[in-house]
């Protein structure tokens, strides 16, 4: 592993490339023969945006930016800390709160709120179908906190998810009373999305768990301090929380299929299905002829079944958003949380998105996924979108710079919404999905770009 310093921040790059070129070959081999629309314009721009995020990373792994407005020392650090401290302790009553509404409920019943999460962490398939059903007919002012918590939980999505993050990666010098409403917050997170089913919360804790890790071997390497007892604990650490979140997500497929009762002949996305498999799988993960799979066998089926549909359906739909018009949006049609906020209470701008534009051909907007390209190119076209992820790559390749070689505690917050980013650029843009991981992004890259550690000068003999 003896590799230059610039090579070994480039190595996000590679794995970048390399994660999205294998969800091209997942699209074109998944169970769901997908009827793909403009299939010559359609992969040209998949293999385009791969190697402009590439490129981007690449030009701004090797640069250093902002306007350094902040001079960053240990005091600072310090302080950092104890506000970190505090809001992760604030953070954790607010999210009690959350869940109480979340359940419906309009005061602070813990024997109410433990007999419905109850209901869920026996079947957890049970308690999504129920929590779907709650958020259909939510009304924020019949439930706790009422309409005035509504407006509090949308400036607190600023920065509930910096803390959280901040917090993990310099846990050894966080106050005592934050480290134990960390940790308690992430056992009620878990707890409390396992009784409604849900998989990809459950993704964002193992996510922030592993950003340490991965920040620490990274930090090593470049240092040229990389040896084996430092590889096999971060690979043994990646592995079981990989195992984790395969074990979790097989178990909430299942619990959700066994409450919709699929004893249907096909499995459906939109109006595509497959065969239901009846024999063993051939070389692709394909039902062949023979008996019915039973047992592991069939659980291993089921789960790709499940992971390709997720890593595919965004790239069908848009190769459909090929096909229609394209509407300008200007900045606010990537985001779902800013579609939903700005068409729920000013003017319903959903109409011009692509989303809504394939509705009447049966690809559900709230239901389906678009890939993150297909959000992106909203506001900017499809071709405009190569600028976008040029951008993207720009700014991780920087910010990646800045926590490796100056541990700038933004820019090691900030690779948690780009590895959480490029994992789902196939389905949505998931930073973009809700406010608390939109507006906290937009805050952590302003932070950053005002903040210049002390340990830059390292960077600069570097």
């Amino acid at each position: 592993m003896r590799l230059k310093k610039e090579q070994v921040l480039k190595i996000p790059m590679w794995l970048t490339v390399i994660y999205l070129l294998s969800t091209i070959v997942i699209y074109k081999l998944c169970p769901y023969n997908w009827p793909t629309k403009k299939p010559l314009l359609f992969y040209t721009l998949l293999i385009v945006y791969i190697v402009a995020i590439g490129w981007g990373y690449w030009w701004g792994s090797k640069r250093r930016v902002g306007f350094k407005l902040i001079q960053w020392d240990e005091k600072k650090q310090q302080v950092l800390m104890t506000i970190v401290s505090v809001l992760i302790t604030v953070n954790f009553f607010v999210y009690l709160i959350f869940i109480f509404r979340s359940y419906g409920l309009n005061s602070l019943n813990f024997a109410a709120l433990w007999k419905e999460m109850l209901i869920g962490l026996k079947n957890p398939g049970l308690g999504y179908m129920l929590n779907y059903l709650r958020q259909q007919n939510a009304e924020g002012s019949a439930v706790l906190g009422g309409t005035l918590f509504t407006l509090f939980n949308l400036g607190w999505a600023f920065v509930k998810v910096p803390s959280l993050l901040i917090g993990i990666v310099h846990f050894k010098q966080m106050r005592l009373f934050g480290k134990i409403f960390l940790l308690s917050y992430f056992a009620v997170v878990v707890v409390f999305y396992i009784s409604i089913g849900t998989n990809i919360q459950f993704l964002h804790v193992l996510l922030m768990i592993l950003l340490p890790v991965v920040l620490h071997f990274f930090e090593q390497w470049h240092k040229g301090a990389m040896n084996w007892k430092l590889v096999l604990k971060t690979f043994t650490i990646v592995l079981v929380l990989f195992s984790l979140l395969l074990t979790y997500f097989a178990w909430m497929q299942n619990s959700r299929a066994a409450n919709k009762n699929y004893e249907i002949e096909d499995y459906v996305i939109g109006d595509i299905a497959i065969q239901k498999p009846e024999g063993s799988l051939d070389g692709l993960g394909r039902p062949s002829s023979g008996s019915e799979l039973t047992g592991f066998r069939k659980k291993l089926n089921d789960l790709w079944i499940s992971a390709s549909s997720y890593l595919s359906q965004g790239y069908y739909g848009m190769s459909q958003a090929l096909t229609v018009e394209w509407t300008p949006m200007f900045g606010v049609g990537n985001s779902m949380f800013l579609v939903n906020l700005i068409s729920g209470n000013i003017y319903d701008v959903d109409q011009f998105t692509y989303q809504a534009k394939l509705e009447p051909f049966g690809w559900d907007s709230d239901v389906r996924w678009h890939s993150i390209y297909t959000w992106l190119a909203n506001d900017v076209s499809f071709v405009g979108v190569i600028v976008v992820m040029l951008l993207i790559g720009a700014v991780f390749g920087m910010m990646f710079r800045d926590a490796i070689l100056n541990k700038n505690p933004f820019a090691q917050a900030s690779i948690f919404y780009f590895i959480l980013m490029v994992l789902f650029i196939p389905c949505n843009n998931q930073v973009g999905q809700g406010a608390e991981t939109y507006l906290s992004f937009l805050l952590l890259i302003g932070l950053w770009l005002l903040s210049k550690p002390a340990a830059e000068a390292h960077d600069k003999k570097g």
